[in-house]
C-alpha cells in the first residue's frame, strides 16, 4: 500500500512534470492529494518545500541507480546497452507520469531555485561514472578491448556522449529515435576500443 506522504510525491511531482512549478497552486496540490487542507499541511507546509522533496524523491535519488554492476561473462558491449535500456526505460516511466514531460524544463527549475541540487546531481553522476569505471575495468581485464586512456577517462567520455545526445534530443525534438541512437553510438564506442573503426 502506498503511504500518504508518497502519494503526494508522487502527484504532485506529475503536476510539476504538466505545467512547471509556477503555474502549480496550492490548491490544486492539495485536490490531487485526496486529502482535507488541514491533513495536507500536515505533510507539507509549502509549495517549495513539496517541489524539493518531490523532485529529490522522483530525480535526484535515482541517480546512479540505474546502472547495474557489470556482470561476469557480460561483454562491454551488453553492459553498455543495459544502461541505454535502463535509461530509455526511466524515460518511459516519466512519460507514463506525464505525456507532457517537461523534465529538463523542471530539472532546470529545481538547479534554480535550489543550487544545492547542483551538488545532488555532481554526486548521482559520480555513482554513475564509477559504476562506468568498473564496467570498463572488467572489459580491459578480460582483453575485450586496450586503451591507453584511463577508464576514469573513458567513463566521463561516454557518460558525455549520452548526455549530449539527449540534450540533443530534446532540443530538437527527435526524443522517439534517441533510445536507438544511443544504442548504435555505444555500439561505436565500443568498436573504437576494440580498435575497430
Amino acid at each position: 500500500m502506498v503511504k500518504t506522504k508518497d502519494f503526494i510525491l508522487f502527484e504532485a511531482f506529475r503536476l510539476f512534470l504538466e505545467k512547471g512549478y509556477d503555474k502549480v497552486s496550492m490548491n490544486e496540490l492539495v485536490r490531487v492529494s485526496g486529502l482535507s487542507k488541514g491533513a495536507f499541511y500536515h505533510y507539507f507546509t509549502s509549495k517549495e518545500e513539496l517541489f524539493r522533496q518531490a523532485i529529490t524523491t522522483h530525480f535526484i535519488a535515482g541517480l546512479g541507480e540505474g546502472i547495474a554492476p557489470a556482470k561476469q561473462g557480460d561483454t562491454l558491449l551488453a553492459s553498455l546497452i543495459g544502461i541505454i535500456d535502463s535509461k530509455a526505460q526511466a524515460y518511459k516511466n516519466m512519460l507514463e507520469m506525464n505525456e507532457n514531460s517537461n523534465f529538463f524544463n523542471l530539472l532546470f527549475q529545481a538547479i534554480s531555485m535550489f543550487p544545492e541540487f547542483r551538488n545532488d546531481l555532481k554526486v548521482g553522476n559520480l555513482l554513475e561514472e564509477d559504476k562506468l569505471v568498473q564496467i570498463l575495468e572488467s572489459a580491459l581485464a578480460k582483453g575485450e578491448i586496450s586503451s591507453a586512456v584511463s577508464t576514469r577517462k573513458l567513463a566521463q567520455m561516454y557518460a558525455a556522449m549520452l548526455d549530449g545526445m539527449e540534450l540533443h534530443a530534446v532540443v530538437t525534438g527527435e526524443l522517439d529515435s534517441l533510445h536507438n541512437e544511443e544504442r548504435k553510438a555505444t555500439a561505436e564506442f565500443v568498436n573504437l576500443l576494440k580498435g575497430n573503426s
